[in-house]
């Protein structure tokens, strides 16, 4: 299994790559147009907190989104850039969320917990997105409706009290992720 994870300017980048099973190549955003994507697998997206994914500097990333045809799991940054891909609306946090927070899964009683640090919010997806799991501050797990993209607005790769990172283990140990 080759994964390429796209860095957004992570400071979690070490633990991610750790956490990868099999060949792992780390790309900065801003040198996607020298990798050939059809080498990798799978794409993950990593955060990062250097501009907004509402600029205009990850253009090459969100054509790759659109068009990719192999699994992509986008974390914090990486989720906003499929929502913005997809047509929805990045709004601004009054304060950076920071820490444990608790999540609520689409459709289930019960709440997980899971490590947030990020700026910025989705309110309401656009289709061919849907919302699987919000918190009081938006939505937090995004899924497309038929291809294999999956975003989290969570850090799944810090365990702390990280009821996500199941679904960051889950990517990597499938083949596919639908």
């Amino acid at each position: 299994m080759k994964t390429l994870i796209i860095n957004n300017g992570s400071s979690f980048i070490k633990k991610l790559t750790q956490l990868t099973k099999g060949k792992v190549k780390v790309v900065p955003y801003n040198k996607l147009n020298k990798i050939d994507i059809k080498q990798y697998d799978r794409l993950i997206l990593s955060g990062g907190h250097k501009f907004p994914a509402s600029s205009n500097n990850y253009s090459q990333e969100i054509k790759l989104i659109k068009n990719s045809k192999i699994p992509i799991l986008g974390i914090c940054l990486g989720f906003e850039l499929i929502c913005k891909a997809f047509g929805s609306k990045l709004g601004k946090l009054s304060k950076r969320e920071k820490g444990i927070l608790n999540i609520r899964l689409k459709n289930q009683q019960h709440k997980i917990k899971v490590y947030e640090s990020h700026l910025y919010s989705i309110k309401n997806v656009k289709r061919p997105l849907q919302a699987l799991a919000k918190s009081k501050y938006g939505i937090e797990i995004v899924k497309h409706k038929t291809k294999p993209i999956i975003g989290v607005q969570f850090h799944p790769e810090i365990k702390k009290g990280n009821g996500g990172y199941k679904i960051l283990k889950d990517f990597l140990n499938k083949s596919t992720f639908k």
